[in-house]
């Protein structure tokens, strides 16, 4: 979670955002400004509703005294890439793995990997942290790119392009997972038209619907 104030404005706002570290080796102690710490960063745009964000407060006011709980986190604006050893990672945090409609504008033209970084600590020891796994395991097979995972304590592990765990880390320990990744270049049919596949099998639906209500017709 980052803290900060918007230009022109004096209202602090907190963004759940993760950050890329600065290599540092060869640099003179003291020479580093705060600034030069930080390589890159993604704000988390699809925030988690009533956990990060009340949805609909503007209209009922009285929700936040309602649902205790929910936070007041700023969401993101624009997708990030980071550039780690040559090879650009899309950033995502937390449940947007989820969700492809938010991972596929996450994944920008140059992206081989998509990063996700998870807190699996809502759901305890509870299955739910694997059931959260498998559901991000679909957007690689969707956009055909490796998916490097970290949680805290969940399911991480390494995911190639075809859905394949190749490396795992123990759960709910703190551990350094090494993975051999290769960057992917395949593309698929999901990222080059994104949700035109879903219309066309609701638009194929519909019209076999009204091909049989026009042969009861007949």
């Amino acid at each position: 979670t980052l803290a900060g104030l918007k230009p022109g404005e004096h209202q602090p706002y907190l963004t759940n955002s993760a950050v890329l570290l600065a290599p540092l080796a060869g640099r003179a102690p003291g020479s580093v400004a705060p600034g030069d710490l930080i390589a890159a960063r993604y704000d988390k745009i699809g925030l988690l509703p009533f956990g990060e964000f009340m949805p609909l407060q503007g209209l009922i006011p009285q929700l936040r005294q309602w649902i205790r709980g929910g936070g007041t986190f700023t969401p993101g604006t624009k997708p990030a890439s980071f550039d780690v050893a040559g090879m650009k990672l899309a950033a995502g945090i937390c449940y947007e793995a989820i969700l492809p409609a938010m991972t596929l504008k996450a994944l920008r033209p140059e992206d081989q990997v998509l990063l996700n970084l998870t807190n699996d600590a809502w759901f305890g020891e509870g299955d739910e942290r694997h059931q959260h796994w498998t559901l991000a395991v679909w957007r690689t097979i969707e956009n055909r790119v490796w998916l490097l995972r970290a949680t805290n304590t969940g399911r991480t592990s390494v995911i190639d392009p075809a859905g394949r765990e190749t490396a795992r880390a123990p759960e709910s320990q703190k551990h350094v997972l090494f993975a051999q990744v290769r960057a992917a270049d395949m593309g698929s049919l999901f990222r080059s038209f994104g949700r035109w596949f879903d219309w066309l099998c609701l638009a194929a639906l519909a019209l076999g619907m009204l091909e049989t209500w026009r042969r009861k017709r007949t």
